[in-house]
């Protein structure tokens, strides 16, 4: 019965020795690409600049487009039950190449939440209590008394983009969950196919699959677009990673159509991405040069601390010294009679130097102040 299988045009072991060293080489660098971004996300714990919305259709992209490979390919998978363990790797490594890219992928995400800044998770809301219902006795009672003392609520409010890439994420986990059980239903409820390719019913699924991922891969990178040119920060992207995928992009669509039972459904959302990151690259490195000239660094933080171009906001406590008492000849203090907390204002030349975007400097607790003034140059 083996025998039988192995005569079948589906279980003739295909050999390409190119073939088979590109795409090895395509899937170490696939792994290697994505370690500059997990890495940068790590080290400088916060994913701070990624947009959400650009995670979900990246993830839910190269998911599509693994799931179109699983299927077309299923043929060639079931054949190694009678091939052996290199003739199964050489004709399926299709499969592992696009699987790395969507793990890989999909573990930014996780880090993505995990690193979210915590600043930007919750905020502080006061609420006064509601006011107590009273009876016309009470009221007699109580006459014209004001009540007084009343305690102020503070509440910790999740934040609108913290909900967001929470519900973002949970729609990832759900579209793989279900593109998962309708794959495997399909390819493992039809007949063992006589060709490489799979029944009817599973090569229109993989044909809905591969244009689902190609539209999601054409869209992919315009929410990231539009978020990193609205910052004119690099944020926490990893222009390394973009440097080796890129052109590695080119490869890996070449790579991808020589592979047995693929189709340009299976390449081309990868083609697709390959030119959205590319015009990605390119406005990183745009912006990378402006902070240069700025002083800044990629989250807006000035390079040179307290230097008099850039403005500052200096938060501390009365007790400290910080703030409640003006310099010689100088100003009153700005929050005068104020209980517990006090602050300052050192204000700079405002221009195209003034720090870019909100948020605490990790080494000195000082905000940094959010004007945008583009189109002005400092010489």
């Amino acid at each position: 019965m083996d025998v039988r299988i192995y005569d079948e045009p589906v279980c003739n072991p295909a050999h390409d020795t190119f073939a088979l060293v590109l795409t090895s080489f395509l899937c170490a660098g696939t792994v290697l690409s994505y370690i500059p971004q997990h890495y940068r996300i790590v080290a400088q714990r916060t994913s701070e600049g990624i947009s959400p919305w650009y995670l979900l259709l990246g993830s839910t992209s190269s998911a599509a487009g693994m799931l179109n490979v699983v299927t077309l390919q299923w043929g060639v998978v079931r054949c190694c039950a009678v091939w052996s363990i290199g003739q199964c790797f050489e004709n399926t490594i299709g499969i592992l190449q696009v699987g790395i890219v969507w793990f890989m992928f999909t573990f930014i995400v996780v880090l993505f939440l995990a690193y979210f800044p915590p600043s930007a998770r919750h905020h502080h809301v006061r609420s006064a209590p509601a006011a107590p219902e009273y009876t016309d006795d009470d009221v007699a009672e109580r006459g014209a008394e004001e009540e007084e003392g009343e305690t102020i609520e503070e509440l910790l409010v999740a934040t609108a983009e913290w909900n967001e890439a929470k519900a973002l994420c949970a729609l990832v986990f759900v579209h793989l969950v279900i593109c998962i059980f309708v794959t495997f239903f399909l390819v493992l409820s039809s007949p063992p196919p006589s060709t490489s390719q799979p029944g009817q019913q599973a090569q229109l699924w993989a044909g809905f699959l591969g244009i689902t991922a190609s539209l999601l891969a054409c869209f992919q990178y315009a929410p990231q677009l539009y978020k990193t040119y609205s910052d004119k920060l690099v944020g926490a992207l990893s222009i390394p990673m973009m440097c080796i995928q890129v052109p590695g992009a080119v490869l890996f669509v070449v790579s991808l159509a020589i592979r047995e039972g693929t189709n340009w459904t299976s390449w081309l959302p990868y083609a697709a991405a390959g030119v959205m990151q590319g015009m990605l690259l390119i406005m990183c490195l745009v912006w990378k040069a402006r902070q240069s000239r700025l002083g800044v660094d990629d989250f807006g933080n000035p390079l040179v601390l307290g230097s008099p171009e850039v403005g500052v906001f200096s938060i501390g406590t009365a007790e400290n010294g910080v703030a409640g008492e003006p310099e010689e000849g100088g100003t009153t203090p700005e929050l005068e009679g104020a209980e517990g907390e006090a602050e300052t204002v050192e204000v700079g030349p405002l221009d195209e130097a003034t720090p870019l975007m909100v948020r605490t400097s990790r080494q000195t607790g000082k905000l940094v102040m959010p004007w945008f003034s583009w189109g002005k140059d400092t010489k």
